[in-house]
């Protein structure tokens, strides 16, 4: 694992630091535990930093386009700050489906995850309603 701090934009939070994983690789280990406790390491290591335990990376298939790392950094509570994919993911995760790069393309994932309001975000037809109410101005 190679990692380094940078200033990062998060939606939640502007501009911070964090720790930025630049590889992260467990080779034949997968489904042993080594990929959590790098992790946790750098959050950890993020920590003493004075980074706030905040690290983020770019998953993606550059390995094994069988087998993408998304659903694995997912499942450790990282996330892309993109509630679509967010609950893409969380659909593999439910199913135990494992995710391959048709799935999922490169896509940088945050931890601790980027908060968002979900219920900020209005419909399309609410949308359509509000322009149409303020067009003709009802």
């Amino acid at each position: 694992m190679y990692c380094n701090p940078e200033e990062v934009y998060r939606k939640d939070m502007g501009w911070v630091q964090s720790l930025f994983i630049s590889y992260l690789n467990t080779g034949e280990n997968s489904g042993k535990g080594l990929g959590t406790m790098l992790l946790d390491i750098a959050r950890q290591y993020s920590q003493e930093m004075g980074l706030g335990g905040r690290f983020h990376l770019e998953a993606g298939s550059l390995y094994n386009s069988e087998q993408v790392p998304h659903i694995f950094y997912r499942k450790y509570g990282m996330n892309t700050g993109r509630p679509s994919i967010d609950r893409k993911m969380d659909s593999f995760v439910r199913k135990r489906k494992k995710a391959t790069n048709l799935d999922f393309k490169i896509m940088p994932m945050f931890y601790p995850p980027i908060e968002y309001d979900v219920k900020a975000k209005t419909s399309f037809f609410e949308n359509v309603k509000k322009r149409f109410l303020a067009y003709f101005k009802i």
